[in-house]
């Protein structure tokens, strides 16, 4: 089982990683799609804030239930980062 600072640093790492994408991406793509990217960037970052959060706050949780909030919370995020990702994708094309 992960524990939290594990949780939190994989929630760090993948949204650093979005928005590293969506940095590259502003400097490299032709001009014209800066919002859609800012919207990406904020969702990242909201995405980021809501996991760690959600992460923080085990308190009143058994082994068992810490175990299984954490396996939610590592599916979320490597769904709703795909999703993210996919989205830059999308304007890429």
């Amino acid at each position: 089982m992960a524990n939290k600072r594990d949780i939190k640093k994989d929630i760090n790492h993948m949204a650093y990683e979005v928005l590293s994408e969506c940095f590259s991406f502003l400097e490299y793509s032709p001009v014209g799609n800066e919002e859609k990217i800012y919207e990406i960037m904020q969702q990242a970052v909201a995405l980021r804030n809501e996991l760690i959060y959600k992460a923080n706050h085990t308190s009143n949780l058994d082994k068992k239930q810490v175990k299984n909030h954490f396996r939610k919370i590592t599916e979320e995020l490597y769904e709703k980062n795909i999703d993210l990702i996919e989205l830059l994708n999308q304007i890429k094309s």
